[in-house]
């Protein structure tokens, strides 16, 4: 029963892909955004919203009132949904925007263009937060095209596909995860070739750490830690964030110094939670833009 009504919500979740990519070729975008929030408001947002207050609650305890909380989560959705819909018609035009239509600013491009001088590559440090899916693009607007991005496929398989087309089709550019746990070396080649690795920290991927995020214990992706400490490469803190006129601002920060000790374990724990801590920092920062809905986090 589990099993007939799992792949029913596959199947419901690939028509209402398709459904919603067909309209935005005879629906105007503003219609398309009000139908598309109109929509998850009578779907699946009561479900977003519990899962953002959860992990808002996590993010600031008891400092916000229930009523709070609540308006904070639907700014979250709507955040994203926002984002979500700008996709769908990147997909429609088979294009991405240009520079003047995207990037509104950017701070600490002089740290990216030291750190590539090495010619290590670059780890960049990053998380759900912001236009985080799009920071492919973002970096090669800004002059940095040598850059791809670990993603988790989709747990159907014909729904990947259909990802995997839609991000062909704009040009974002990825790497599988799981062909970077099975092909380690892979990863160290793009680096050694002077990509830039964007690597969403904040989840885990496969094995990991226990270190704390958001004052929680929680078994974290080590392969940042591990990758820049086999590959010696800088790790830069690299996000994409949303301008108030829906542009993008793309944020590069100084690299992260290395903890070296020659405990390669103790080494990867302890710039683990580092990393962590930085990622930390910006969603306290930036929390109507953080992706709050992943179990992940909340648990």
């Amino acid at each position: 029963m589990a099993t007939n009504n799992n792949s029913f919500q596959k199947l419901a979740g690939r028509f209402f892909l398709k459904l919603l990519l067909a309209l935005t070729k005879i629906l105007p975008k503003t219609l398309f955004r009000a139908l598309v929030h109109a929509l998850t408001k009578f779907s699946i947002s009561n479900k977003f919203k519990d899962r953002a207050k959860t992990s808002l609650r996590i993010l600031y305890g008891d400092a916000m009132d229930d009523k709070t909380l609540d308006g904070k989560a639907k700014e979250m959705i709507g955040f994203f949904l926002n984002q979500a819909v700008d996709l769908a018609y990147y997909c429609k035009k088979g294009s991405m925007p240009v520079y003047e239509d995207f990037i509104e600013g950017i701070s600490g491009k002089e740290y990216l263009e030291e750190a590539l001088m090495q010619h290590k590559g670059v780890i960049a440090l990053t998380a759900h937060i912001g236009n985080f899916t799009m920071l492919t693009h973002t970096l090669t607007l800004a002059g940095f095209p040598n850059c791809a991005t670990i993603m988790r496929e989709q747990n159907d398989e014909k729904t990947e596909q259909l990802f995997t087309e839609l991000r062909n089709m704009i040009g974002i550019k990825w790497i599988k995860e799981n062909e970077s746990k099975s092909n380690v070396l892979a990863l160290i080649k793009f680096l050694k070739n002077n990509g830039i690795l964007i690597m969403l920290s904040d989840q885990r991927l496969i094995g990991g750490v226990r270190v704390k995020f958001l004052g929680r214990e929680k078994l974290t992706a080590k392969g940042p830690a591990a990758l820049a400490l086999r590959v010696g490469c800088p790790v830069l803190p690299i996000y994409s964030l949303a301008t108030a006129n829906g542009k993008n601002h793309l944020m590069i920060k100084p690299p992260i110094p290395l903890k070296k000790t020659g405990d390669l374990e103790k080494d990867i724990f302890e710039n683990t939670q580092i990393f962590m801590d930085e990622i930390g920092n910006i969603i306290k920062q930036h929390p109507e833009q953080w992706f709050a809905f992943s179990r992940w986090w909340r648990v």
